[in-house]
């Protein structure tokens, strides 16, 4: 079934109901403009010699544009190609390699790409958005009824959306999410996100306003440059907030602060009632205790998952749902496991070879509750396989004919079924002392007050707690872990300006870069 089908079938339940509206422009638009328009481009990109399962490239902004455009791309059965232009140019010269794709569809200003990345060059087709830019064909937004639209009948099993993953090994590996795969997905993120038609949403995560149009769902578009979420323009999420009173929020943490350190700074608040879902990191119940503060009516829901799998888990808070020495001992709570996916807690195996497993070997693997070990995922909406064998091995297990997605995540299960997150595998600290995992002294040590990160590393053979904070107050933070738990888990204490974290979401620290810099 092609997955653009699922879109079509709102366009008949809610013609002119508004599918988006783009801050950034400051326009609307329906599910018929959305409809006519990617019906538009798919005639263009056919009539251009583009067919079905070939890659098309695209560096476009979240907007009006980048929809219209995947919808046309699936209509024609071409596989969207999407690389993080923040990763530097020569991460995307490698992922061309990796999947070469046939088209480049871009802003004018992303084609200038082309002067420093060898591989776009080699592309055959270029499109830009906007404009035209020389060497390229215009793709204009068309939302005018122009006749037949075209919709190509594809297997399940026909890549739909294609991204990059490096995980913990630096390469980036092909993530291909197949027509049926993306539709197993939405399926799950509607069930368990209690998405209903008519609503509203405004999230700064892209994936997900794909699911809101096949939900019916209209998606808010801010006026804010999703490369840098720590640097977000506060002012213009809160005019699109006022303005539109969305139902939920889609929230990176990073982002969720700066938010809670305006609104104290200004003394404002973000009244009403709606969802928050924050994920793409860890979300740390100090953090969701501020938000609560500025946002007293809120639904606070954190999310668990990969670009594997997604979603894993999620969590609705509640400020007394988990005191400090359970944070402490266990890590994060990620709550229950979604219903769709089969979860285990498995014995942490180094051996890269052993990918291959008979059922009994597997259930020798499996820890009892309350346990830590490697969290494995399995289902309809886990990513079975990378399309590059590399790195296969380490990423996944092959038992008795299914596939289980080794997330590089440590963990356990408690007695009620809830997921605990302790770390990354690869974070942990083994000593005389035994094995430590960092998320749950990293959760505590945020609570602190004038703690802005904190990341707990081995170094040099001692357990170091690196905080980042200002300079006036490493005093009374240092005072404050000497006089808690954490000061007989660590043997030093560290200050940093800046902790390193991923460039995409800010939020998950960077533990090589920290061992650099601190060497």
């Amino acid at each position: 079934m092609n997955l653009y089908q699922v879109f079509s079938q709102q366009i008949a339940r809610q013609p002119d109901a508004i599918a988006i509206i783009d801050a950034i422009r400051e326009r609307s638009w329906t599910f018929t403009e959305i409809e006519n328009a990617s019906a538009n481009m798919a005639a263009r990109l056919a009539a251009a010699g583009l067919r079905q399962g070939d890659g098309v490239l695209l560096l476009v902004p979240m907007s009006i544009d980048l929809y219209v455009t995947l919808l046309a791309c699936f209509r024609l059965g071409l596989a969207s190609v999407i690389v993080d232009p923040s990763a530097g140019r020569e991460y995307i010269d490698r992922c061309c390699r990796l999947y070469p794709p046939r088209a480049f569809i871009a802003t004018p200003r992303a084609h200038l790409l082309r002067l420093g990345v060898p591989a776009l060059r080699e592309i055959r087709y270029h499109f830009s958005t906007s404009r035209l830019v020389p060497g390229t064909a215009h793709l204009p937004l068309d939302k005018r009824a122009r006749g037949a639209a075209l919709c190509a009948e594809v297997p399940d099993s026909q890549a739909a959306l294609i991204s990059f993953t490096s995980g913990t090994s630096g390469q980036p590996k092909v993530a291909m999410r197949s027509h049926g795969f993306l539709l197993e997905q939405h399926r799950v993120i509607n069930r368990n996100q209690r998405a209903t038609a008519g609503s509203s949403s405004l999230t700064l995560f892209p994936a997900f306003v794909l699911s809101n149009l096949a939900a019916g769902i209209t998606s808010i578009l801010a006026d804010v440059d999703l490369r840098q979420p720590q640097r977000i323009d506060v002012i213009e999420l809160l005019r699109a907030l006022r303005r539109h009173k969305p139902d939920s929020l889609g929230l990176q943490p990073v982002v969720m602060a700066r938010l809670i350190e305006f609104c104290r700074r200004s003394g404002q608040q973000l009244e009403g009632s709606f969802t928050v879902y924050s994920g793409g990191a860890p979300v740390f119940p100090g953090l969701l205790e501020r938000f609560r503060q500025i946002a007293p009516e809120a639904r606070l829901v954190s999310v668990y998952g990969s670009t594997e799998a997604e979603p894993i888990a999620l969590s609705e808070y509640a400020s007394e749902q988990v005191d400090a020495a359970n944070r402490c001992d266990k890590g994060l709570l990620a709550g229950r496991p979604v219903p769709e996916i089969e979860l285990r807690i498995v014995r942490i195996d180094e051996n890269r070879d052993q990918h291959v497993l008979d059922r009994d070997s597997f259930d020798a693997m499996c820890l009892s509750d309350g346990a830590i070990g490697e969290i494995v995922v399995s289902g309809n909406h886990v990513l079975p396989s990378y399309l590059n064998g590399d790195g296969d091995h380490a990423n996944k297990y092959r038992v008795a004919g299914s596939s289980w997605h080794r997330t590089g995540d440590a963990g356990s299960i408690d007695s009620a079924g809830r997921l605990w997150l302790a770390g990354r595998c690869a974070a942990r600290i083994e000593d005389e002392r035994g094995t430590r995992y960092p998320l749950g002294i990293e959760a505590s040590a945020t609570e602190f007050a004038g703690v802005e990160r904190a990341a707990l590393i081995g170094h040099h053979g001692q357990r170091l707690l690196v905080i980042e904070c200002h300079q006036a107050q490493r005093g009374l933070v240092e005072e404050q872990v000497r006089e808690s738990r954490i000061a007989d888990e660590i043997d030093d204490l560290r200050f940093l300006s800046r902790i390193p974290v991923d460039r995409r979401h800010n939020g998950k620290i960077d533990y090589p870069r920290l061992h650099e810099l601190l060497n």
